[in-house]
């Protein structure tokens, strides 16, 4: 029993393992505020896309827009508490190869 913890306890260290709690708050954060940024695009752009003079215009400013909402999805998902022992778990293995 004291292996498997110790070992457990190791793997959250390497952030190999992430408490299932952290995982979706951190995943809660990410879905409301790409949801925010969506349910505020119509608002956003209504008065901008009338002021634009052509259909390209209109057509880039709404993908700019849209692309800013999914910026909120691009992330890796790592809670930041675990993001940074991630990239040091991963560049001391690439290291040791």
């Amino acid at each position: 029993f004291q292996a498997d913890k110790a070992e457990l306890e190791v793997n959250q260290l390497e952030a190999r393992l992430i408490p299932a709690e952290l995982v979706k708050s951190t995943w809660s954060a990410f879905v409301g505020n790409a949801k925010a940024k969506f349910m505020n695009v119509a608002n956003n752009l209504a008065h901008q896309v009338l002021a634009v003079e052509d259909f390209n215009s209109a057509k880039d400013l709404i993908s700019r827009t849209i692309n800013e909402a999914l910026e909120e999805l691009s992330g890796d998902g790592l809670p930041k508490e675990y993001a940074e022992r991630a990239k040091t778990s991963t560049e001391s293995v690439e290291t040791t190869n």
